[in-house]
C-alpha cells in the first residue's frame, strides 16, 4: 500500500517576504512530497517538459519519446500556500536537473520556485539553514496536447503478475500488441 500523502493547507492571503516578493512568479509550498513525488513521475515519461502557470493552478501535459505514454497532470493552485502570476506563463524544464535538486528536500522544508526570464530560482527554507538553487530554464518546443475527456471509457483489470508473464510472453514472440475491446 502506497504510504500516505498530507496536503497541508495555509491562509489564502499568500505570504511574501524577502524570499517571495509579491512580484516574483512562482509559489511557495510545505507539500514537499506531493511535489517530490509528481515531478518524480513526470520525469519517468520525459525528461524535459512545458509547465503552464495559469491563474487556477499549474498544468503539465507531457509524452513520452515513443508517443506510447501520455501524462495529463493539474495541480490546483490551492496546494500552495502562495501562488502568484501575473498572468498564463509556460516556461521549460529539464525533469532530470530539477529532480537532483528536489532530491535535496527535507520534509520539514519549505519550498519556494520563482521564474525569471532564463532560470527557474528554488529556495528551500527551514529553521536551520537556507539553501538556494538556480536551474537554467530550457526552450522545450514540443505542440500543446489537447486532451478531451472520453464520455465512454473500456476498464480492464488485470491481476499484476498474469499481466507481467502475459508481457514477458508476447515481447518473445512478438513486437506488436493489439488490443481489440
Amino acid at each position: 500500500m502506497p504510504r500516505k500523502m498530507t496536503i497541508t493547507y495555509t491562509k489564502d492571503a499568500g505570504e511574501f517576504d524577502d524570499f517571495f516578493k509579491r512580484t516574483d512568479i512562482g509559489f511557495r509550498t510545505r507539500n514537499i512530497d506531493l511535489l517530490t513525488s509528481i515531478f518524480s513521475f513526470v520525469q519517468a515519461i520525459s525528461d524535459s517538459t512545458n509547465i503552464r502557470m495559469e491563474e487556477d493552478g499549474i498544468y503539465f501535459c507531457v509524452m513520452d519519446p515513443t508517443h506510447i505514454s501520455l501524462l495529463d497532470c493539474f495541480i490546483p493552485r490551492h496546494v500552495f500556500s502562495t501562488y502568484n502570476i501575473s498572468e498564463t506563463c509556460v516556461r521549460g524544464l529539464n525533469l532530470t536537473l530539477v529532480n537532483k535538486v528536489f532530491a535535496q528536500l527535507k520534509s520539514t522544508d519549505e519550498l519556494i520556485i520563482t521564474f525569471e526570464q532564463d532560470n527557474m530560482i528554488v529556495t528551500m527554507l527551514n529553521s536551520n539553514y537556507e539553501k538556494f538553487y538556480e536551474i537554467k530554464l530550457i526552450d522545450y518546443d514540443d505542440d500543446e496536447m489537447n486532451v478531451q475527456d472520453e464520455d465512454e471509457i473500456s476498464i480492464i483489470t488485470f491481476d499484476t503478475r498474469y499481466f507481467t508473464d502475459l508481457v514477458k510472453d508476447l515481447s518473445a514472440i512478438g513486437e506488436t500488441l493489439r488490443v481489440k475491446i
